[in-house]
């Protein structure tokens, strides 16, 4: 699956904003979703590419490949790899995957698959808690 982890020279959250990250299983998320809190997929269709579309119907996702990969039921199409799934729950946005593809199911039908957080979270732990190299030195 592809995804990447980009860390930045100078913070641009004040500029862009900032949206926080969970590490979540099935557990967590069925048990969000039964209050007010949905599963979302938002980003920039190759038909519309100046345009942000948000799909509210993603349904209740399905962690397989022992909670390696998730799998949704967003409207997604080629092109929208690295679109964030985002949990919206109380007024706020967690990411909680990142598109990669789709597969197809034994019956025939196509299903978008993310990877989950939980694969990178690592990474954007020592991101978080790594001292800063003084004049970008490495």
């Amino acid at each position: 699956m592809d995804w990447t982890v980009i860390e930045l020279d100078e913070p641009i959250d004040k500029i862009a904003g900032f949206i926080n990250w969970a590490a979540t299983d099935q557990t967590a998320v069925k048990q969000d979703l039964k209050g007010k809190a949905q599963v979302v997929v938002a980003g920039y269709l190759a038909v519309r590419p100046h345009a942000l579309a948000v799909d509210f119907n993603c349904g209740k996702p399905t962690y397989i490949a022992a909670s390696k990969l998730l799998v949704q039921a967003c409207a997604t199409m080629k092109g929208d790899s690295g679109a964030p799934i985002l949990l919206l729950k109380d007024g706020a946005a967690t990411l909680i995957a990142v598109h990669s593809g789709s597969m197809v199911s034994d019956e025939g039908r196509v299903m978008p698959v993310s990877v989950p957080v939980s694969a990178f979270q690592n990474v954007l732990r020592d991101l978080r808690t790594r001292p800063k190299a003084p004049n970008g030195a490495q």
